[in-house]
């Protein structure tokens, strides 16, 4: 398993690199020439075989109650092919444990949307289920998986917390007698999602942590926070990080809370093993009480696509309690992590170096022609017409070199696909 990876910036000579792009751009002219006359066939043919896309759902993630406190933010997440004018809910959890005080949307999609919250109340006047209205003109987009509120719980539960995975109590999604789990359109059109509930983990002291992660396709490699939480000073952390062999990693401290309180003054050792690696920080003098300060990020470079890989995640990162220690006195508490690439491109950029360029002409007609895989067949669908072929180049050369309008959205910035196909990135 490799833990760092050197990597050289080669920057070539101007003219050498105008000639290079001149000749790529004369072959691909050259060939769209010669194959110009089954252009229209080719397009036709694969139009035909578009569908709709994902299904409606809602989706609640993991959440925990950190030491020290007692609440727990629970994301809500849903997926549409429609945009949704409301949405709507009941919730069921072990009332002795949580109580469900507010649902938020500060940092969500919906935030910007001024939705309107209608609760529905239990005989304890807690909340036990909800309406979210979209007064309009906007309405909630299209997508998968985006994220449109919090539930914010609050921890009442008074019995010991088990070690090392915490105590774990569920939120499940349910149909109440007079709110049925169900999305409604703009035009009216009311639909009953698939759900999917989750937990929520209450931890005490001391706990390491692994951040939840997840990045869009654009980006090449990402920084996943390991956590701590201390009622005491420190200055030897020990963590025993588990992945998959197949992710390229690297343990960084630098610009970590643990550098700063440091200042700097701070020495790592990593030691390999067959599932990860251990690495063990230490620093020239005590840290104080954390409360969630980084101890460091595991970059994690994004993985290929590739047939009988895992793909985009998530990648579990676990937490060996065997090699997890603070001054030499093992964690009583671990909460593992992941990684996911979502599926937001930018469209055009078929190799996923956050450009668009001739390069990227080049990746399309390798994926149609010579059956060269590509990472994100959504992103190469440069003209968003539910197919990939060669008009999906000549949209890229048009572009780039006859002014011709910039692709469709999500361009230029990263996004998910706002229009339903057989094509996607996983």
């Amino acid at each position: 398993m490799n833990t760092s990876r050197n990597s050289t910036l080669l920057i070539p000579n101007n003219n050498f690199a105008d000639r290079r792009l001149l000749r790529c751009f004369s072959a691909i002219v050259t060939f769209l020439i010669l194959i110009g006359g089954f252009l229209p066939a080719i397009a036709e043919a694969q139009m035909q075989s578009s569908t709709s896309g994902n299904p409606q759902s809602i989706r609640l993630g993991e959440a925990i109650v950190v030491p020290g406190t007692a609440e727990a933010l629970v994301p809500v997440y849903l997926t549409s092919e429609v945009e949704i004018a409301t949405w709507q809910m009941g919730l069921e959890y072990d009332e002795l444990l949580l109580n469900l005080v507010d649902v938020e949307f500060t940092g969500t999609e919906s935030e910007l949307l001024d939705p309107i919250l209608i609760p529905t109340l239990n005989q304890n006047s807690n909340l036990s289920g909800f309406q979210v209205v979209y007064p309009g003109p906007e309405f909630f987009s299209t997508g998968e998986g985006l994220l449109a509120a919090f539930l914010r719980f609050q921890w009442i539960g008074t019995m010991p917390i088990p070690s090392p995975s915490g105590l774990s109590t569920p939120i499940t999604l349910i149909d109440l007698e007079t709110l049925p789990i169900s999305m409604t359109s703009p035009s009216g059109l009311v639909t009953i999602p698939e759900t999917q509930s989750a937990d929520v983990v209450i931890h005490d002291y001391p706990l390491i942590l692994v951040e939840e992660s997840m990045a869009p396709l654009t980006a090449e490699d990402f920084l996943v926070p390991v956590r701590a939480w201390t009622s005491d000073s420190a200055s030897t952390f020990m963590m025993g990080l588990e992945y998959d062999e197949l992710l390229m990693t690297q343990f960084i401290v630098t610009g970590s809370d643990a550098d700063r309180l440091s200042s700097g003054n701070w020495d790592l050792t990593i030691e390999m093993t067959p599932a990860g690696v251990i690495c063990t920080l230490e620093t020239s003098t005590p840290l104080p009480p954390l409360n969630g300060e980084t101890l460091g990020f595991l970059r994690i470079d994004r993985p290929g696509n590739q047939p009988g890989q895992p793909g985009w995640g998530p990648w579990t990162i676990g937490l060996n309690p065997g090699n997890c220690e603070i001054d030499g006195t093992p964690v009583a508490y671990l909460e593992p992590g992941s990684m996911t690439w979502i599926s937001w491109f930018m469209r055009g950029d078929a190799n996923l170096d956050s450009n668009l360029d001739i390069a990227d002409a080049e990746t399309i007609l390798g994926a149609c022609y010579l059956g060269i895989p590509v990472d994100c067949e959504d992103a190469a669908d440069t003209n968003d017409d539910g197919a990939l072929d060669v008009s999906d180049v000549v949209s890229v050369l048009q572009f780039l070199f006859s002014g011709s309008p910039s692709p469709p959205a999500p361009y230029p910035d990263a996004g998910s696909d706002p229009t339903p196909d057989l094509l996607d990135c996983e």
